[in-house]
């Protein structure tokens, strides 16, 4: 399953960093932010609870950085 959501970013650098480290969340086979259009594309595994999944990396990325934010 593959869904796309809207991210708050504000810095290139930090979205890379922040992706890197989406992708290596259970649950996630792979995810790519477009910076500028402010979206991340997330690839979940088989048979997972996307909701759950990103409501983990949502945690994750406002633990990195407070200003980053995914609309889930």
């Amino acid at each position: 399953m593959e869904k796309k959501y809207d991210v708050v970013v504000d810095c290139a650098n930090c979205a890379r960093l922040v992706n890197d480290e989406i992708k290596k969340i259970s649950g996630i086979k792979d995810s790519e932010i477009n910076f500028i259009m402010g979206k991340i594309n997330v690839k979940f595994e088989d048979g997972v609870d996307e909701k759950k999944v990103m409501s983990e990396a949502r945690k994750k990325v406002k633990e990195m950085d407070d200003e980053f934010d995914i609309l889930i």
